[in-house]
């Protein structure tokens, strides 16, 4: 579970709960955060019941999916890579799990 926030490693702990498909685990101030975790604490049922979520996401969630994450990274660095070969300034990309579906290196950007 995480406190979501400006720091990079409660924002990276979010994304990976999202992509775990556990977004009940984010909160968005100290006092849910709390409150979560006393209720997580007493309940046992509650901790079984992430558990159960969690295997059985694992086969679905893109967290687990890491041919489908390797993909679209392999997109987007080829995206870098037209952009530099082609002159244009570096500029931001915007990496998300649409893009590595059939993506390969010899694919034109969209």
């Amino acid at each position: 579970m995480t406190r979501i926030g400006r720091h990079f490693s409660s924002r990276v702990s979010a994304s990976a709960l999202y992509a775990a498909s556990l977004p009940e685990l984010v909160t968005d101030n100290w006092t849910k955060f709390i409150a979560l975790a006393t209720r997580l604490l007493r309940d046992n049922d509650a901790r079984s019941a992430l558990r159960d979520k969690l295997v059985a996401e694992r086969d679905t969630a893109p967290l687990f999916d890491t041919p489908r994450s390797a993909r679209a990274l392999e997109f987007d660095f080829a995206v870098l890579w037209r952009r530099h070969y082609s002159g244009e300034e570096p500029g931001p990309i915007d990496i998300h799990e649409g893009h590595g579906r059939d993506a390969s290196l010899s694919r034109t950007p969209r």
